[in-house]
């Protein structure tokens, strides 16, 4: 039975961006290490650095497993500066990102005095609102 079963392989786990070259997808490229720490659950386009390329603010952790799984839990939230060789991260003592929790969605919010927030949906926890040092 398993011979006529259904396979897929997997070629990686690492979390990658993709380039859209005329509506095809092509060149699989890993994301920086510390993007690799934990699962992530939410990615919001932001202008961290005012260039002309995307930047991302990443979140996440799995706190649900199986019980021969540990949970995912090591991902404090992540700001990626975009340039036109990938992405770079910006140490969280810059940024003053520290994010705890099972983070499943990312939303900006506009706030007082033209700036920007984000708000934070975290599993089974209290909606959080975070705002980014930017230097």
């Amino acid at each position: 039975m398993l011979s006529k079963a259904l396979h897929y392989e997997a070629k990686t786990f690492a979390h990658c961006w993709f380039e859209n070259e005329n509506g095809k997808f092509t060149k699989n490229h890993p994301l920086p290490i510390r993007a690799q720490f934990s699962s992530v659950n939410a990615i919001e386009t932001i202008d961290y650095n005012g260039d002309e390329f995307r930047d991302l603010l990443l979140a996440g952790n799995l706190y649900q497993a199986e019980v021969e799984t540990p949970r995912s839990d090591s991902g404090l939230g992540l700001v990626l500066v975009g340039s036109s060789q990938g992405f770079e991260v910006v140490a969280p003592e810059h940024n003053g990102l520290l994010i705890r929790g099972d983070i499943k969605a990312v939303s900006p919010i506009q706030l007082s005095g033209n700036r920007v927030g984000y708000l934070l949906g975290a599993n089974n926890d209290q909606l959080r609102l975070v705002e980014l040092n930017k230097n």
